[in-house]
């Protein structure tokens, strides 16, 4: 049983932590996928190579954009896309990765809402409510198994239990959360992850 230490909940609660997160949006002329035998890339994602428009190009000369689900680079909705690389992340170490990423802010949002929406009917949520019984509750990233206090930047927020119940609408998202970190991609449990596939394809 892991729960969010009480630091935490102060950044949290009383605090905004300063970030990059932006929403942009990017015209496309043509692209490609990086990888063309392995649509997967290795960061769990789907990772495509755009070519910006001129007026952009000098700013941006190579940019890849990653993507939670395949789809067509040409007509992806912003809210699609988790974000973006400068450079083939593929090439680098996990270092370099994350200091070429911008991630995006739209689905940074988005993500949120649907843990918002959805978190108090997660099987595995409740199951961890069960355990906890009162108070606030740390929602996790499920990219690595953890064995010791879990970082912030891989807590999604916090909800409120009552009688080992999660309390509908009582979520607050965590805005220290990273969308990509050392361990790799931002990870939901099978029911959130359905939940974000049914928003992401209604788009």
């Amino acid at each position: 049983l892991y729960q969010i230490n009480p630091t935490d909940i102060e950044i949290m609660l009383f605090t905004r932590t300063k970030t990059k997160l932006r929403s942009r949006t990017t015209n496309h002329t043509s692209s490609r996928f990086c990888a063309t035998d392995n649509k997967q890339s290795i960061l769990g994602g789907y990772l495509y190579q755009i070519n910006p428009t001129q007026s952009i190009k000098s700013m941006i000369p190579n940019n890849y954009q990653l993507t939670w689900l395949p789809c067509d680079p040409h007509q992806t909705p912003s809210k699609s896309i988790i974000g973006w690389f400068s450079d083939d992340p593929t090439k680098l170490n996990k270092s370099q990765q994350l200091e070429i990423f911008e991630p995006n802010l739209e689905f940074s949002e988005l993500l949120q809402k649907v843990i918002a929406t959805n978190a108090h009917q997660s099987p595995s949520v409740q199951k961890q409510a069960i355990e906890t019984q009162t108070g606030w509750m740390g929602i996790f990233d499920k990219r690595i198994n953890y064995t010791i206090r879990v970082p912030s930047e891989h807590t999604y927020g916090l909800i409120d239990l009552k009688n080992g119940v999660p309390v509908e609408g009582s979520y607050i998202s965590m805005p220290t959360h990273r969308l990509l970190t050392r361990e790799g991609l931002f990870k939901l449990d099978p029911y959130l992850e359905e939940c974000l596939k049914k928003e992401l394809s209604s788009s």
